[in-house]
């Protein structure tokens, strides 16, 4: 099974990397509000990435159980 990103998961795994830095960065420095702040938007952006990657893996496969089903006949 192939395993096509497109555009928009690169898009959302750099937004989530950046976040996540970010959220490091102020933390390290002791800003906790700040910290907080971009720890909600690195949790946002994994749960974006996960629908996107169920629903890509989902299509996958469904094209996988159709190409067995040609296969099969």
């Amino acid at each position: 099974m192939k395993h096509n990103i497109d555009n928009s998961t690169r898009a959302a795994v750099r937004s989530l990397a950046i976040a996540f830095e970010a959220y490091h960065d102020y933390r390290a420095k002791g800003d906790h509000a700040r910290a907080a702040m971009w720890g909600k938007i690195a949790l946002r952006y994994q749960s974006e990435l996960d629908v996107m990657l169920i629903s890509e893996s989902s299509v996958e496969f469904q094209q996988y159980l159709a190409e067995q089903k040609e296969q099969a006949a």
